[in-house]
């Protein structure tokens, strides 16, 4: 498809390339990525005739890939052939897979429902407050809403909160692209394997979790710090006494509801799977207890670990990477 596909030998002429690529456009046909070594066809033992080119790749149409969300493609090595085996595998069977935790969805707050259940729920439990969850009540509104209804804005509504992408305010009715964007996000952010500090290279699941831990760990570990007093012996102080008095204000109610409508509806959700649009359209609902947990924390210097506890997700910034690097 590309010049870079080729090291070696005479380059392959552009236009044809160029045809080629046209004719997977027309015919609505995307590359589905590859693990494994780059090239798929070898030629010549010596450094100097040595031709490599990534001859074979799979492609297919949105229907098959709405098909098979999961498939993987495995350039396997080549013995006395030319060309490399393609292994396809429509369904990732994970090592170490764990069980997904639980998520709220944007789609639930359109059921009709919605609104009395999360009342009920609120009223008659303090679940959201206590420091050890009672599960059946939680259990209970998810029961309630999993009644999944494939209505048209239902749909889309699912399919834009796992896609990031903003077309839904333009009413753009087409369930298909937001699906097939959501199953290729998930596809080309997936770190199939991962090499070690030694090497090594691992694609079970809770190795990869270690490889990265340990990456973040010895980063980001402190070797020891001097006085920076005298960086700011040079600084003119610039704040007043009037601004001074204005940041040493309380904090209130009226801030905490703006600091909350002011985020993203489905960003960061927190650890027990609550977006910004839970509290958004439960506000009020919630607002009392909300309010009064965060002042204490904000005003009175309560003291509540779990409140910075937060997911991290590392998103590759190149293709197929192999090392935390």
């Amino acid at each position: 498809m590309y010049g870079f596909e080729k090291k070696g030998g005479v380059p392959r002429d552009e236009r044809r390339m160029e045809v080629f690529r046209k004719v997977l456009s027309e015919c609505n046909l995307m590359d589905m990525g590859f693990s494994g070594r780059w090239f798929t066809w070898e030629r010549g033992n010596l450094h100097e005739t040595n031709i490599r080119e990534r001859f074979d790749r799979g492609v297919a149409n949105e229907e098959w890939r709405v098909m098979f969300p999961e498939v993987s493609i495995q350039h396997l090595t080549h013995s006395f052939l030319d060309h490399c085996p393609l292994l396809v595998n429509t369904r990732r069977a994970e090592q170490g897979a764990k069980v997904a935790d639980f998520k709220f969805e944007a789609w639930w707050t359109m059921e009709e429902s919605f609104d009395d259940e999360v009342k009920h729920i609120w009223e008659s439990s303090s679940e959201f407050l206590a420091a050890n969850r009672d599960d059946h009540n939680l259990v209970e509104l998810i029961d309630t809403k999993i009644q999944l209804n494939l209505e048209i804005d239902k749909d889309e509504c699912y399919w834009e909160q796992r896609t990031c992408i903003n077309w839904l305010k333009h009413r753009d009715k087409n369930n298909v692209f937001f699906h097939s964007q959501a199953t290729y996000r998930r596809r080309k952010n997936m770190n199939h394997k991962m090499q070690d500090e030694n090497g090594r290279e691992t694609e079970n699941i809770q190795d990869i979790e270690n490889i990265a831990r340990y990456y973040f760990q010895n980063l980001f570990r402190s070797e020891g710090r001097g006085s920076c007093n005298y960086l700011l012996s040079g600084i003119e102080r610039r704040i007043t006494e009037e601004d001074n008095q204005y940041l040493k204000a309380p904090y209130t109610k009226e801030k905490i509801k703006t600091a909350t409508f002011g985020m993203g509806p489905t960003k960061a959700p927190g650890e027990d799977g609550f977006p910004v649009l839970f509290y958004q359209k439960c506000w009020h609902i919630v607002k009392d207890e909300v309010s009064r947990f965060c002042l204490q924390i904000f005003n009175e210097g309560k003291y509540f670990k779990q409140v910075n506890s937060t997911q991290i997700v590392l998103i590759p910034k190149v293709a197929n990477p192999t090392n935390m690097k």
